[in-house]
């Protein structure tokens, strides 16, 4: 009996040892079958990262932050234990982000061609790039505590403007807002009357504009006629036959205008013998009218006219006492 409670004892003991033993190995999350892989991350800053962090891809737990150290030229650090069997994506990086309220930090490795839409985190993931050799560049945004800080900063801002704008506006500047919300209500009725009006009038441009369409229509209806006429005249011969009788009317009439032109040269030389003709008739007339001259009496004064009455009544009285007695005048001898 005293045998068998001896082992039970020591089973108990190995027992608890290696349950010791697990749960440590568990809590240091030590890689005993080498199915992880470390891997170096650096940043500027790291936040409030710790070891034993977790790493996120695409927000599944990947594996922990191993430990986190300061390197040359102001570089953090930190060592990465991620699952070997994952696939991770072309051009890793590293970007630290706040966990929760509480202050727990993650790593989220992301794809440095699909980076957060964030310019200082690209800017930091460019600069760690440079000059990493086989390590992954990386970045963290900002804690939920120093947005926090930053918000109150930006409230105690708004604060201080709204007690300014409180202290600006009195009653006197409450009652020019006012006169200014009627002033703008006017405005706003004359717009709306002005708007009537003016919809009014481009209601009858527009009617007015149909018509000239319509108008439009109709003229290009008659002018497209026109040209079919054209085209056909064109087509029969009958507009070659227009142009060449148009030809010959225009040398008709260049020959009569050479002709006139040859009447005009032709007048304009006997113009100066007309004008001494009209003159010489003009003195004649002149004289003529004055009683000068022999032709002037003799339409002027009457005695010639009656003295050639009684000449001729005396002439026709010895031609008839002629046929009487011709023997009286005239002598006939044979021998």
């Amino acid at each position: 009996m005293r045998r068998r409670h001896e082992f039970a004892v020591g089973l108990v003991i190995l027992v608890a040892i290696a349950m010791v033993v697990g749960g440590a190995l568990f809590l240091s999350e030590a890689d005993i079958g080498a199915t992880n892989r470390v891997q170096v991350a650096r940043f500027r800053s790291i936040g409030r990262l710790q070891p034993g962090g977790p790493v996120l891809l695409r927000g599944v737990r990947i594996g922990t932050v191993q430990s986190v150290r300061l390197a040359d030229d102001n570089w953090v650090e930190a060592e990465l234990r991620v699952d070997r069997q994952v696939e991770l994506p072309p051009r890793p990086a590293v970007v630290v982000i706040s966990a929760s309220l509480f202050g727990e930090w993650q790593a989220e490795i992301v794809s440095q061609d699909q980076l957060p839409n964030n310019p200082g985190i690209r800017a930091d993931i460019q600069a760690a790039a440079q000059g990493a050799g086989d390590r992954w560049p990386g970045a963290d945004m900002p804690g939920i505590g120093e947005l926090t800080a930053q918000a109150n900063r930006i409230a105690n801002d708004v604060g201080l403007i709204t007690s300014r704008v409180e202290g600006a506006i009195d009653s006197a500047v409450i009652a020019d807002l006012r006169r200014s919300v009627a002033d703008l209500t006017a405005i706003t009725a004359h717009l709306t009357q002005f708007a009537k009006e003016e919809t009014s009038t481009i209601g009858r441009i527009t009617g007015r504009a149909t018509a000239i369409t319509e108008n439009l229509d109709v003229t290009t209806a008659a002018l497209r006629n026109t040209m079919r006429r054209v085209d056909t005249a064109t087509s029969t011969g009958d507009l070659q036959e227009i142009f060449g009788n148009a030809r010959t009317t225009t040398a008709n009439l260049r020959d009569v205008s050479s002709d006139l032109k040859q009447l005009s040269s032709a007048v304009l030389g006997t113009r100066e013998a007309m004008l001494r003709t009209l003159a010489g008739l003009d003195s004649v007339m002149i004289r003529l009218q004055r009683g000068q001259g022999t032709f002037a009496k003799l339409t002027t004064d009457s005695t010639l006219y009656v003295e050639t009455t009684a000449a001729i009544t005396e002439l026709r009285s010895l031609i008839a006492d002629i046929r009487i007695n011709p023997r009286k005048y005239f002598r006939f001898s044979v021998f």
